[in-house]
């Protein structure tokens, strides 16, 4: 990575991180010069699927404009086809950073989200059902009909009335469901039988209602829309994608199963680089690290069944430490074991104060998650 002040040095001496502090070691051991360079595009490697030209990093060695790339690059076995690789000195699984969860705050209508809105449906549905079918038993039942009774100086009239009308319907279901009661009740079977079945459907949905509600006001929610790669799949509100020539990408792409289909079908068109292209003054290294809310290193650990490390350890047939090894004729390059001396690990444990896994932590605005997402 360039230096802030990069203008004030020359050469090597102008970028800083890990993989230069580890090539400088390497150097040191080996008595040998070099240059730094950043790649022209800017990106780590693909072929292209049609003219089978690569770009980045890995066509700079395959064309000999280069003679070794320093970078995080993931050992693909596209790659290792082309280039030979060292040994990896860090081993991590592909991460989903979103923006950290908001607390919802309550509102008006809060005190319907302790049932979704489709069961809110039903019940509205319901309620005109029973009472339209409480009104048509009740007007063909004989026992809910009887004669009017008349006061003292009115003529005695041999109509009869019905009790059950269809405004008395709905306000004995509505009566039934606050479990309030009311004044009229079914005289016959029928109605008795509906207002019976009506009356076990209000009894289980208030105690769900009741028991959901005392969840709501004890627990705080967080809106968590993203929890894994199917929610990205299965919505079309976020925006989303990986990195143009990167391994993620190239990961999604030749996925054959049912869940990352759908998400290549999005994502192929949609880069890191095609987003932060259109905000003015962000770079891609540190754009996350300057919206306000987000945390890149914490947020996946509070998603409920991923982990960081082990993210694709879940994803059926892939696992992250043995992948390589099931490839048919690959063995890991083992071409820095053989220079006079040296251990991969035995270099990283020489660097002063260095440490593999918190190297990258305690440089001032680095974060791991950002060299990976590269």
């Amino acid at each position: 990575m360039l230096k802030k002040n990069a203008e004030l040095f020359l050469d090597n001496d102008r970028y800083e991180g890990y993989c230069v502090d580890l090539a400088a070691e390497i150097a040191k051991h080996c008595g040998i010069r070099y240059q730094l360079r950043i790649v022209g595009d800017g990106k780590y490697g693909a072929r292209d699927a049609e003219t089978k030209i690569w770009n980045g990093m890995v066509g700079e060695l395959v064309y000999g404009k280069a003679d070794i790339a320093v970078a995080p690059l993931t050992i693909t076995l596209v790659r290792e086809e082309v280039i030979d690789f060292s040994k990896p000195f860090m081993s991590l699984g592909i991460s989903i950073m979103i923006k950290k969860p908001q607390k919802s705050k309550p509102g008006v209508f809060s005190f319907l989200d302790p049932l979704a809105y489709e069961i809110w449906m039903c019940i509205v549905f319901a309620y005109i059902g029973v009472s339209v079918v409480l009104f048509l038993v009740s007007r063909f039942s004989p026992y809910e009909w009887h004669m009017e009774e008349y006061e003292d100086g009115q003529l005695p009239t041999s109509e009869s009335s019905n009790e059950f009308g269809i405004f008395n319907s709905l306000w004995f279901s509505l009566g039934a469901f606050m479990q309030q009661g009311c004044d009229i009740s079914p005289r016959s079977l029928s109605g008795r039988i509906v207002g019976g079945v009506w009356w076990f459907f209000t009894l289980i949905i208030i105690s769900s209602y009741t028991a959901n509600l005392a969840a709501f006001l004890t627990v705080e929610r967080m809106v968590s829309p993203i929890e894994g790669a199917e929610d990205l799949a299965k919505q079309t509100e976020i925006a989303y994608g990986t990195l143009d020539s990167g391994s993620t990408k190239e990961f999604f792409r030749v996925g054959h199963t049912h869940t990352h289909s759908p998400t290549h079908t999005q994502t192929h068109t949609h880069t890191v680089n095609d987003y932060l292209s259109h905000l003015p003054g962000y770079q891609v290294n540190d754009y996350l690290s300057h919206l306000p809310g987000y945390q890149v290193n914490d947020y996946l650990s509070h998603l409920p069944g991923y982990q960081v490390n082990d993210y694709l350890s879940h994803l059926p047939g892939y696992q992250v430490n043995d992948y390589l090894s099931h490839l048919p004729g690959y063995q890991v390059n083992d071409y820095l074991s053989h220079l006079p001396g040296y251990q991969v690990n035995d270099y990283l444990s020489h660097l002063p104060g260095y440490q593999v896994n918190d190297y990258l932590s305690h440089l001032p605005g680095y974060q791991v998650n950002d060299y990976l997402s590269q």
